[in-house]
């Protein structure tokens, strides 16, 4: 539709619901055609004003994505082996994301550097979202 309208030179700079739309489909479409709006955004000289306030929410309104889920998405894409090693070490794991991405999110936690270790280390878990490595 978009790519209709900027052919024919129909676009307007100035449809707030349009650019709604649009940025909610590069969102369901997934992390890189958001990283695509991210880059859009800040070309306001070619969208106009509305467009590029309405993609810029790509830049800081991405949704989080399961809490507790996403470390059990990311148990299940460990290997044996390294679901033994943080299964050891790991001792707790926060469900609420401190941050938030297109590509990620991260949670704090709580580490043992080896089983002997009674010193717990705060850490930071990076949990890539839902099918970025197929994209």
């Amino acid at each position: 539709k978009v790519a209709g309208l900027w052919a024919s030179n129909r676009l307007s700079r100035d449809d707030a619901s349009l650019a709604k739309e649009v940025r909610k489909t590069l969102t369901n479409l997934g992390p890189t055609f958001v990283k695509f709006g991210q880059i859009l955004s800040v070309r306001e000289d070619v969208l106009g004003p509305v467009w590029s306030q309405e993609l810029a929410k790509l830049q800081d309104s991405v949704e989080v994505f399961g809490g507790l889920e996403a470390f059990d998405m990311a148990m299940a894409a460990a290997s044996d082996e390294e679901e033994k090693l943080i299964g050891s070490r790991l001792v707790e794991f926060g469900p609420n994301p401190v941050a938030v991405a297109s590509i990620a999110q991260v949670h704090r936690g709580k580490w043992r550097q080896d089983e002997n270790d009674e010193f717990l280390h705060d850490v930071a878990i990076k949990i890539l979202r839902p099918n970025v490595v197929d994209q």
